[in-house]
């Protein structure tokens, strides 16, 4: 999982298996960073190790507390071997 400043906006970035997903880069419960060592990628789930909550990386649903609202996602695109993020103006 990578961590990038887009325009402001804190965005993480996960690869499983063959496929990218794109998520707001801070658990929803708390505001902590999942790329400054409180995220744990396991199976299709983030999970903040702070508190436990985990989210589904592809839908950004809460799949367990404390978390009280879902995550942003982003469309990941894949051109030349290259990743581009579609982020909403």
């Amino acid at each position: 999982m990578r961590g990038f400043d887009l325009d402001g906006r804190g965005i993480a970035v996960v690869r499983i298996q063959d496929r990218f997903y794109a998520f707001d880069n801070f658990c929803t419960h708390e505001a902590v960073t999942f790329t400054s060592g409180y995220g744990l990628v396991a199976k299709d789930r983030v999970v903040c190790m702070l508190h436990s909550s985990a989210f589904n990386v592809a839908t950004g649903e809460v799949v367990a507390g404390p978390a009280p609202d879902p995550l942003q996602i982003y469309e990941v695109q894949i051109h030349d071997n290259e990743v581009f993020l579609l982020i909403p103006t």
